[in-house]
């Protein structure tokens, strides 16, 4: 009797540990991922492609696709702010995709040179910031760097148009391996609306090349705040 009763009040107890357990980790969860969340819908302009550079000479090329007018959907999760006075965490996370055709052949000027590259990349980049303003309130300012990781897959070709044969390149990255990488973000704020300009993702070297996958936006958007 006394076994039966030792094992009930076992039960009982790590039954009870293990519910605490579920529904503390449950508590955080919301805490984190939705109270204090934000979901944007914004209208702007966005630029994607790959920036190819040939390791022996440092010979590059740019292919873009750009201009394009896109709407915006994103989700933030409340930062997480340091003891630093007004620094602090947060994720970018994104899915994007290109189809480009337009070479760099000078400083922000493009052409149809007719190579083309298509591709698709995802990443999730901690960014660590600097604000300006109060977010509770909702008018605030902010800019941040950030380093974390990618995959990205992508084919095509490029012509390196600063060498001096004008070579025309192949790109092929099939896999899905991980890769480093980075963003820069700005943003301002007043109340529910907010402007932002987002450069970031992932790079990939080889022996004979380093590719730098690139996703430019900036929008105008509305956001909720949960």
């Amino acid at each position: 009797m006394k076994t039966l009763m030792l094992s009930a009040l076992m039960f009982a107890f790590f039954s009870g540990s293990t519910a605490a357990r579920e529904m503390a980790f449950n508590e955080w969860v919301y805490d984190y991922f939705v109270n204090g969340a934000t979901l944007k819908l914004a209208l702007g302009t966005r630029q994607a492609g790959i920036r190819v550079i040939r390791n022996s000479d440092k010979a590059e090329g740019r292919i873009v696709q750009r201009n394009e007018e896109s709407y915006f959907l994103s989700y933030s999760t409340r930062p997480i702010f340091f003891s630093i006075e007004n620094m602090g965490l947060t994720f970018a996370f994104n899915f994007s995709s290109f189809n480009a055709g337009q070479q760099e052949i000078a400083r922000d000027v493009f052409a149809d040179l007719g190579t083309r590259a298509s591709g698709e990349f995802y990443y999730v980049v901690p960014t660590v910031f600097y604000q300006w303003g109060d977010y509770i309130s909702g008018s605030y300012a902010r800019v941040g760097i950030g380093l974390g990781a990618g995959v990205a897959r992508f084919n095509g070709n490029v012509q390196l148009t600063d060498s001096a044969t004008q070579d025309i390149v192949s790109l092929s990255q099939g896999g899905a391996s991980l890769t480093f990488a980075s963003s820069f973000i700005a943003e301002a704020h007043w109340h529910n609306w907010g402007l932002t300009l987002n450069v970031a993702g992932p790079s990939y070297e080889t022996d004979a090349f380093t590719y730098n996958v690139e996703d430019i936006s900036v929008n105008l958007g509305y956001q909720f705040v949960f």
